[in-house]
Formats: structure tokens, sequence, C-alpha cells
């Protein structure tokens, strides 16, 4: 069994497993076959022959001897893992639970919280990953297992996300500082800081984010997000600078006029107001119901320093507190007026014949 155990640190997969074959017979003591039956499963997997790996751990799960069960069910349940069968990996984390190493008992429970995170089953996988930080602390599992545990608690509206966040940081992040984990859970705090309208927490939460390290359908929001909390604070020069960077990525971003008319509003800000009008005049073409098109128009008007044509300024025909409006409102009053007249003449009229009688 040592000469074999020798071959897989040399990483002779393929003669290891032959040792390890020839020591099975029946003849060969039961602690001595639930070993030779587990790395036979070992060599077998790092061969890439699952089929035959998943054979051996399951004998030596099988097996009367105590020695190495738990390695044994935790290579079925990774085999099982790598199948995306989470189901099957359940089960098997049922069937018994085996004395093992810290480390062993930490890759089970990342794999069952793993196989509860993709079952959407949320509030049960946080347990599981809880426990992996607990048996393997400050290891990669323990990390994997402490971004899944926010990611978790995220999807289901946790109110503590910037703490756990801040936690998460200052226990993993030394040495990981370019690990994606580390920036995409950076983005769950910045995105729930913009949900409660922190927007200068949220802001310089956004810029710590390398962009890059996150999934890529998280990065136009980010980066328009931040922007946005930097109109907030009336940072002018900063919405300039990302709106302008955003424009430049996403030109073709459904949002890309909201981008043009927050541009504008800092380049006015600014007293930029040439290349304001040039961003307005862009919403405006390409956005011509755009919903704050009359303001636009007045914007553009302002800088151009003329008047708007009635119909432009009244785009609504009874827009309260347009001439249109006030108009109407003058005829109507007209009206009440005339009807007012002809009947007080009316009765009075009647009032006379009545005394002539």
């Amino acid at each position: 069994m040592t000469y074999a155990k020798l071959l897989l640190q040399d990483k002779q997969f393929g003669k290891a497993l032959k040792v390890c074959e020839s020591l099975l017979g029946s003849c060969q003591d039961e602690d001595i076959k639930v070993e030779a039956a587990y790395y036979a499963g070992v060599a077998a997997s790092n061969l890439k022959d699952m089929d035959k790996a998943l054979e051996f751990f399951r004998m030596s799960l099988s097996s009367k001897s105590k020695k190495l069960k738990g390695r044994a069910q935790t290579g079925v349940m990774g085999i099982l893992y790598s199948r995306k069968d989470y189901e099957g990996v359940i089960k098997e984390a049922s069937n018994g639970s085996y004395p093992m190493i810290p480390r062993y008992k930490a890759k089970q429970g990342l794999m069952i919280g793993n196989c509860y995170f993709m079952k959407k089953e949320y509030a049960r996988a946080v347990g599981y990953l809880a426990d992996v930080e607990t048996h393997d602390q400050g290891s990669e599992v323990a990390f994997e297992a402490g971004y899944k545990k926010i990611l978790c608690n995220y999807k289901t509206g946790n109110q503590q996300i910037v703490d756990q966040v801040d936690d998460f940081i200052e226990n993993y992040a030394v040495g990981r500082g370019e690990h994606r984990f580390i920036h995409q859970a950076l983005l769950m705090k910045a995105e729930s800081l913009f949900a409660q309208q922190s927007f200068k927490e949220a802001a310089k939460t956004y810029t710590f984010i390398n962009s890059n390290l996150i999934d890529v359908k998280y990065q136009q929001d980010l980066h328009f997000k931040c922007g946005y909390c930097l109109l907030k604070l009336e940072n002018h020069a900063g919405v300039v600078n990302i709106y302008s960077a955003y424009i430049d990525k996403y030109p073709d971003a459904e949002n890309v006029s909201d981008a043009y008319f927050h541009r504008a509003s800092a380049y006015m800000s600014l007293d930029y107001k040439e290349r304001a009008l040039k961003d307005y005049n862009y919403v405006i073409k390409a956005a011509p119901d755009y919903p704050k098109a009359d303001f636009v128009r007045q914007r553009i008007a302002e800088i151009e320093g003329r008047e708007l044509k009635e119909e432009v300024l009244v785009s609504r025909p009874f827009q309260l507190g347009g001439k249109w409006f006030n108009c109407l409102m003058i005829l109507i009053g007209a009206v009440v007026l005339f009807l007012l007249i002809k009947l007080k003449g009316g009765r009075s009229s009647g009032a006379n014949t009545s005394e002539k009688e």
C-alpha cells in the first residue's frame, strides 16, 4: 500500500491504480482492502475515469472496516456534484455521518451548501456554509463558503448585508485582493447601500470594485449607478467622467439617453453650456418621447437664448399653466358670465309681467 501512495504522490496514477487493484483480493485483510479501494478511487478520478472512481469509493464505503469512510463518502459526493446531481449529493450525505478530519468535513459542507444554493433553498444552504467556516477557518474552502453565505443572504433580502460584507472583507481579503469573490461581495454591499439611498457610502464602495473581476452582466449597471450616486452628491466632474466612459462603452444601452441627460445636467452645473447643449440635443433626437423632453427643450432654448414656440412649450394642449389652458379658462368664464346675465334678465322680465297683471 505504501508503494501505491508513493506512486500517487509522484502522479503516476495509472501504475498506482494497478497496484491498488492487485490488493483487492479476498485474501487480503479488510483494512488493507478498504484502503486499496479508496486510493484506487483517487487514482481513477485523476485519470478522469469517474465511473470507475465512483465504483471504488462505494466499495470502500461498503467495507466492514471503519477506515477512510469519511474520505470515501466525500469522494462519492464530489463525483455526484461534478455531474450536477444535487439531490444525489444530499442523499449521500444523509446516508451516514462518518468520523473525518475538519478539512473533509468542510468539503462536504461546502458541497451540500452549494447544492441547496442551486436548488434555491437559501436558508438551508446558509446553515451548512456557516459550518464550513467553523470547521476549516481561513482556508480556501471557508473563503468560498463565506462568499456563498453572503450571496444566499443577499438573494433573500437580508438587511445586514453591509455588515456581513465588511466582516467577510476583514476575514479574507488579505492576500486575496484581486479575487472575484471579494469584488462580487463589494458589489452586493454597494447595491444594498444604493437601495437604501446611502449614496455617499454606495459611491465609495462602487469605486473600490474592479469591474473586470465581477460578472459581465453586472458591469453596465455598476457604472451607471456609480454615476447616479455622484449626481446625487453633486460631484459634477465625477458625473461627467463616469457617464462619458459609460457612453463610450455602452453606446447602445437602453438607458444611454439618461446618461446623456445626467451628463448634460453636470455640464450645466460646471457652466459648460455648449457641451450641455450637445447632450440635450442628442436626447431629443434619440428619444423624442423622453420623459423629461419638455424640460430638455426648455434647457435648449435657455442656452440658445430664445423663447420656445407656444406649441413646443405646451406639448399637451391643456397642460396646467400653459397658454392654451389659460385661454380655455377665459373662454369658459365668459360663457358662464353670459349665461348668468341672460338668466338674470329673464327673471327680471318675468317679474315685470306679473306686476302689470
